[in-house]
C-alpha cells in the first residue's frame, strides 16, 4: 500500500521559501548599501581632516559591515517574510490557501525552512563575528588616535596635543606628513618645562612594539622651571619623542570586546547583559517571523499600508526595549533572574494577541456583539 503522508519539503514550501530569500536579499543588499555610503562618508570625512590615516579606511568599512551585519538580517527576515505573506494576502493566494485547507501552522512551517538558516547565520555574527570586529575596530581607532597628533599637523601653525601636554610647531611638512623641517616642541608636566628645536625630523614605528615615535635631528632640548634662571641646554644629533599608547589591557576589559566564550558563566553583570545582548540577534529571527504571520494578514485585492505602519511601530519598540534593557538590568530596574528575555516573551505575548484577534473564534464574537448592539438600536428606536 502506497502511503499518503506529504512530502517533508513540498511545493508549498519551495515556493515560500524561494519568495522569503528572493526578498530577503533585495532589502539586505538596499540596507547594506545605506550602510557602506553612510559610513564611508563618515569615515572618509575623518580622513579628509586628518584624524584617521586614509589606507585604513576601507578596512574600518569592513568591519563595520561585519559589525552590523547580524542587525541588519534580523531586520531585513521581518521585513521579507512580512512583504511575502502580505503580497499573498493582496493577491489572494493566502485565500486560496486558507480555503483549500491550509492552515496558518502548516505556513508557518513552510517558511521556517528559511528560519532556521537565518538564525544560525544570525547567531554565528552576533556571537563570533561582531565582538571581533568590535574589537578590531576598537585597536584601529586606540591606533588612529596615537596617530592623531602627527596627522593634524598642519605647516605654519601651532598644534596641541590630543592630551594637552604637548605644542607642535612645524615650519615645512610633506605631503605624506611623515617628513617635517624646523620643528618646535614644548613639552608640560607638572615638574618642569621642556622645549626642543629641530632643523627636521620625521616619524617612525618600532616594528617589534608598535610603539610611534616623532624622531628629530641637528636641534637643542631646554628644560627648566618657568621663572627661574637655572635651566639646562643640551645639544642633539638625534632625538625621540616616543607619542603615548593607550593601555590594550583598558580596551579589551570592555564587555563588547570580549570573545564570546569568556562572557559564558561570568558572575559580572555588564557581561552577562552583553552575552545575552548577542543572542538577541538568533532569538530576534524567530519572534519576528511568529509576529509576522499576523501583522502581514489584509483583505484581498487592499494593500497593506496600515500593517506596514504598526509593524514599523512594533520593530521600533522592540529596538528601544532591547536598547534599554541592558542599563536596566545592569541598574536593577528589572530583576536579575528576568534579565533581558523578558523582551522576547513581551513580543510573542503581543504575536498571540494578534493572532486571537485575528481568528476566527475573535470574527464570531465581533459578530454576535455587532448584531447585539443592532438590536439594542432598534429597540431603543422603537
Amino acid at each position: 500500500m502506497r502511503s499518503t503522508a506529504p512530502p517533508l519539503f513540498g511545493v508549498l514550501d519551495r515556493y515560500l521559501m524561494s519568495e522569503v530569500i528572493k526578498t530577503l536579499l533585495g532589502l539586505l543588499s538596499v540596507l547594506m548599501l545605506i550602510l557602506a555610503a553612510n559610513t564611508f562618508i563618515r569615515y572618509l570625512e575623518r580622513g579628509t581632516a586628518g584624524n584617521i590615516a586614509q589606507d585604513t579606511i576601507l578596512i574600518m568599512l569592513g568591519l563595520e559591515l561585519v559589525k552590523g551585519f547580524g542587525l541588519l538580517l534580523t531586520t531585513s527576515f521581518f521585513f521579507a517574510v512580512l512583504m511575502t505573506l502580505g503580497r499573498m494576502y493582496r493577491d489572494s493566494e493566502m485565500t486560496a490557501l486558507l480555503a483549500g485547507g491550509v492552515g496558518r501552522l502548516r505556513i508557518f512551517r513552510a517558511y521556517a525552512w528559511a528560519i532556521v538558516p537565518a538564525m544560525l547565520l544570525a547567531g554565528a555574527m552576533s556571537l563570533l563575528a561582531r565582538p571581533w570586529a568590535h574589537h578590531q575596530l576598537a585597536e584601529y581607532k586606540e591606533q588612529q588616535n596615537d596617530q592623531a597628533d602627527m596627522l593634524n599637523l598642519g605647516a605654519g601653525k601651532f598644534n596641541e596635543s590630543s592630551r594637552g601636554d604637548l605644542i607642535f610647531y612645524v615650519e615645512e611638512l610633506a605631503d605624506d606628513r611623515t617628513q617635517m623641517r624646523n620643528i618646535f616642541i614644548q613639552h608640560r608636566n607638572p615638574q618642569d618645562l621642556g622645549i626642543v628645536r629641530a632643523r627636521d625630523g620625521y616619524q617612525y614605528t618600532d616594528a617589534q612594539t608598535g610603539s610611534r615615535y616623532m624622531v628629530l635631528r641637528q636641534g637643542y632640548r631646554y628644560d627648566g622651571e618657568p621663572g627661574r634662571a637655572d635651566y639646562r641646554i643640551s645639544r642633539f644629533d638625534k632625538y625621540a619623542v616616543r607619542i603615548a599608547e593607550a593601555d590594550p589591557q583598558a580596551v579589551q576589559m570592555q564587555p563588547k570586546l570580549r570573545p564570546t566564550a569568556e562572557l559564558w558563566g561570568s558572575p559580572q553583570l555588564a557581561d552577562r547583559a552583553e552575552l545575552q545582548q548577542r543572542l538577541f540577534a538568533p532569538l530576534s529571527v524567530l519572534v519576528f517571523a511568529v509576529l509576522s504571520i499576523p501583522l502581514s494578514r489584509a483583505p484581498p485585492r487592499q494593500g497593506m499600508g496600515g500593517r506596514m505602519v504598526l509593524a514599523l511601530l512594533v520593530f521600533f519598540i522592540y529596538a528601544n526595549l532591547e536598547a534599554l534593557s541592558g542599563s536596566w538590568m545592569i541598574k536593577g530596574v528589572t530583576p536579575d533572574w528576568l534579565g533581558r528575555w523578558w523582551i522576547h516573551l513581551l513580543m510573542l505575548a503581543l504575536a498571540g494577541l494578534l493572532l486571537l484577534f485575528d481568528s476566527l473564534w475573535m470574527a464570531e464574537r465581533k459578530r454576535n456583539l455587532s448584531t447585539q448592539l443592532r438590536g439594542l438600536l432598534q429597540g431603543a428606536q422603537r
